[in-house]
């Protein structure tokens, strides 16, 4: 007898709740796609190609026969089930599988044993119980649950299988770090005092949690313990707070962020989305949230920091400080520099503490590419040593991956960094930088698809317009535009990218634009304001050594090259 429906949707339920599924939300979602697809009747059109696009995000010329992704992350689903089952779920009724060499999930019940089979440890109150159940009985729990059941299940393929059901007493697990930068996160306030309203209040305070949890320099105060204290009470460095209004067939929400020690507003923003199914509307607004709060917590505490003696503070926060962070850096080859510097004495400090050698690795490999004196075999093997390290001592901290995967991109091996990127964002979804590179960064050096430079400029348009990694993206799609040979576009966005912030590689890209639409002019100013700041950059160095490294073995090597030395002729004799 196959397991009904509603039975299956139970099962998956229970497994996405379990801490080895939270814990992995891209697994989740494979699985709920998975599911949903043989429920629907359509599991004999799953192909590699379609989960390829529809779950991992891969462009519309994604070749499972060349990237493996979709294989090898099936294969670890299915031992994720095979340690469900030996674990949280050794009592579930209803068994999913996945069949090596399928996508294709199968259903089946799970025995229960019978007084007569079970062993002679097996003869307590538990066999009892079991052994007397009617034959019926998960389908009369399938009928009391089934409205708590459809619900979930709407979540799930909804991409919210990181949903906690006790919404009312959630209280979420957060890193220990006692160095972390503490928030805490106030309950929205409501003015609607509808049900549904207070349930998507409700929802977006619990996801946040869990979202900003994930982050391993943030340690959370969680909604249960901080709706007790008064605001100034708060054992917290920061606190977010804000409230929810339905306007005209739209939810709006504003949210506040204010440091406790000074009583000043870092951020404020409002969200505003439209008034459709309230599990979209809270994955929206989570994800804008989540992305938007994690630079500017970072940036803030790396502020703080900036005035106490380097020789006072511990590993932690010079970790801190060494870490890029959009809207803190400063565009300076010495700042550049130091964050290296403060990097080193991390590791002097605390040898093992795997984030500092990612860090110093993707430091190495970027002044590097921007210093030639810098650009030694030596240099080039401690980098390298440095990524494996952060990798060994870190292998779950989504900030190591980030700076490997880095590192590894300054380094010219994109798979290595599409790789990392790919597990950081299992680990936490709303990274905002590891989200836009995860799909942009593969196309450095190739053409790239009409289809991924429109994802880039939705992804540019999702963002408030202060945000601070807004540059990076915009930087990116002028390389894009680049690439594919159209200049004007190319120069207009570096440009746009260049008003908000500077580094050598987007005042290159710039530089290079501008040359091909005959402003050598511009681009020679360009080169020379950066100068100022990078006193040894060396544009034939970028042109013949970084970009063909970067690019070796890639379509464009060649016609890229061709197009940076024609920059670096350009700006070292002008017209």
């Amino acid at each position: 007898m196959t397991p009904g429906r509603n039975e299956i949707e139970q099962q998956l339920a229970r497994i996405l709740r379990s801490q080895k599924f939270v814990s992995s939300p891209r697994m989740s979602e494979l699985l709920a796609y998975l599911v949903k697809a043989v429920l629907d009747g359509e599991g004999e059109k799953l192909k590699g190609y379609a989960i390829g696009v529809d779950v991992f995000d891969r462009p519309e010329d994604f070749d499972p026969s060349t990237d493996s992704i979709v294989r090898v992350q099936t294969g670890r689903l299915r031992r994720l089930l095979d340690e469900h089952y030996l674990g949280d779920g050794a009592h579930d009724p209803v068994r999913i599988t996945i069949k090596k060499g399928q996508y294709a999930p199968t259903f089946a019940y799970r025995p229960v044993p019978s007084v007569a089979e079970a062993g002679p440890g097996d003869e307590g109150p538990a066999a009892g119980r079991q052994a007397v159940l009617p034959a019926g009985y998960w389908i009369a729990v399938s009928a009391v649950g089934v409205i708590l059941l459809a619900v979930l299940f709407t979540a799930v393929l909804s991409n919210n299988f990181l949903r906690n059901p006790d919404r009312a007493q959630s209280e979420v697990s957060v890193p220990g770090n006692e160095d972390a930068i503490t928030v805490a996160v106030l309950p929205l306030k409501e003015s609607g005092h509808t049900f549904t309203d207070s349930f998507l209040a409700d929802g977006i305070t619990d996801e946040l949690i869990r979202a900003l949890s994930r982050i391993p320099t943030i340690d959370v105060v969680t909604r249960t313990s901080a709706s007790g204290e008064t605001r100034d009470s708060l054992d917290a460095d920061y606190v977010l707070e804000g409230s929810l209004q339905r306007v005209e067939g739209r939810f709006r929400v504003n949210v506040q962020l204010t440091a406790l020690t000074t009583g000043r507003t870092i951020w404020a923003e409002d969200y505003e989305r439209r008034d459709a199914d309230i599990f979209d509307v809270q994955d929206e607004i989570v994800l804008a949230l989540a992305s938007e709060l994690r630079p500017q917590l970072l940036g803030a505490a790396s502020e703080a920091l900036s005035n106490k003696p380097t020789d006072e503070q511990t590993a932690w926060e010079l970790y801190l400080q060494a870490m890029w962070t959009p809207g803190v850096a400063v565009n300076s080859q010495a700042w550049e520099v130091e964050r290296a510097a403060l990097a080193e004495q991390a590791i002097a400090l605390q040898p093992d503490f795997g984030p500092a050698h990612a860090i110093l690795a993707e430091k190495y490999a970027y002044l590097a590419n921007m210093v030639p004196e810098l650009d030694t075999p030596d240099r080039a093997q401690e980098a390298a040593l440095h990524a494996r390290r952060a990798i060994e001592l870190a292998p779950e901290d989504a900030d190591a991956l980030f700076g490997a995967a880095m590192y590894y991109w300054h380094a010219g091996n994109f798979d290595r960094a599409d790789a990392y990127l790919d597990r950081l964002l299992e680990l936490d979804p709303s990274h905002p930088m590891a989200r836009f590179m995860s799909y942009s960064a593969r196309y450095t050096c190739s053409r790239t698809p009409r289809q991924v430079i429109d994802r880039m400029i939705a992804y540019d348009r999702s963002l408030s317009p202060d945000n601070p990694v807004r540059w990076v993206v915009l930087t990116w799609i002028a390389q894009s535009h680049l690439n594919n040979g159209d200049y004007q576009l190319a120069a207009e966005y570096a440009e746009t990218s260049t008003r908000i912030f500077r580094t050598p590689d987007s005042v290159y890209r710039l530089a290079t634009a501008l040359v091909q639409i005959g402003e050598t002019g511009q681009a020679y100013d360009a080169f020379l304001a950066q100068k100022e700041f990078w006193p040894d950059l060396d544009p034939h160095h970028y042109a013949s050594t970084v970009v063909a490294r970067r690019c070796e073995g890639e379509a464009l090597k060649d016609e890229l090259v061709a197009l940076y030395q024609a920059m670096a002729d350009a700006v070292e004799q002008p017209a």
